[in-house]
């Protein structure tokens, strides 16, 4: 079994890894940088994160604010609210469940 999982990094991280730490500020830039793009294309009200990624937001959260302040083609755009679905990992099934009724 491998230990090359979101929770694993997330634990590693907490602890002081470096390298789990890089991992997650990586996460976190990347991410930004799409959204800095997406939210210039879209203009988006909210961006809502969710799935095992998103459980440990607080870790790459730095990261993806700095990179979205920086690649945001307006400062207005790069205040746009990110918020964690309360419903985790579970709102992809959730919602398919919601368009089959």
């Amino acid at each position: 079994a491998s230990d090359a999982t979101p929770a694993a990094a997330a634990l590693a991280a907490a602890e002081g890894d470096g390298a789990a730490r890089a991992a997650w500020a990586a996460w976190g830039r990347a991410l930004g940088t799409a959204l800095a793009t997406l939210q210039a294309v879209l203009d988006l009200d909210a961006v809502v994160l969710t799935g095992g990624l998103a459980a440990s937001w607080e870790l790459g959260e730095p990261a993806l604010r700095e990179a979205l302040d920086a690649r945001a083609y307006a400062p207005a755009l790069a205040r746009v609210p990110i918020e964690v679905s309360e419903l985790g990992g579970d709102a992809g099934v959730v919602g398919a469940a919601e368009l089959l009724r």
